[in-house]
């Protein structure tokens, strides 16, 4: 942090996510906290505290902090691994909309032009609700607009890679911006539906280093 500081460096994007010890109600065979969300009362409220006191807290040690444009809540509330981590752990839009706006009411009363970034959507199942369209179009539902200024989304090529092509909403895609318009235009259909005002924004995106018969080896 000291050295992006030192040369100047904006980050685009800070996260605020991953679970507390201290804040949690997780359940006994929950071995990873950090992806453990908060989901009562008290706990959200920490973690708002925690969300809105980030962008003040990254300091080096000679007092100079870190310029970050947007903060973005939590990480992939749309994973099971992001929303409990244990086989068979459930996301809850509902549980992340009421965190996301609690968090996003403290983070704009302390941090007014700071960006707000809801979501942080992953691909998500395509059979089910936690598909990343269908999941918007409920947090939509659900009262996405109150506080945050967009939503974010990780657009990555898994598991296909630029050269082999990549399936995305039945169609074989093999350029690489084929295939961020192609998903980008579902990420952005629920908008459309919604009013079309909000803002989208990409906060993770690549080719996967993941190693198996389909991805890049090296």
């Amino acid at each position: 942090m000291k050295m992006f500081i030192e040369n100047g460096f904006n980050v685009s994007i800070l996260n605020a996510g991953y679970g507390n010890k201290y804040y949690s109600s997780m359940p006994a065979d929950t071995n990873r906290i950090d992806m453990y969300p908060p989901t009562e009362r008290e706990h959200i409220d920490a973690f708002a505290n925690y969300a809105a006191s980030l962008p003040s807290i990254l300091k080096t040690q000679d007092g100079k902090t870190l310029n970050a444009d947007r903060l973005e809540i939590w990480n992939e509330p749309n994973l099971y691994t992001y929303w409990g981590y244990v086989e068979g752990s459930k996301p809850d839009p509902l549980q992340y909309v009421y965190l996301m706006n609690r968090a996003a009411a403290k983070i704009r009363k302390q941090n007014p032009d700071i960006i707000i970034s809801g979501g942080a959507l992953a691909a998500g199942n395509m059979n089910d609700y936690t598909d990343h369209k269908n999941y918007l179009n409920i947090m939509y539902d659900l009262g996405m607009l109150k506080y945050v200024d967009e939503y974010s989304f990780h657009p990555y090529m898994y598991p296909k890679n630029p050269d082999t092509g990549y399936r995305s909403n039945g169609v074989n895609v093999g350029l690489p911006n084929d295939y961020v318009y192609n998903l980008t235009s579902r990420y952005l259909a629920p908008r459309k539906a919604h009013g079309g005002w909000i803002e989208a924004g990409i906060s993770e995106v690549g080719w996967s280093t993941f190693i198996d018969a389909e991805n890049m080896n090296e």
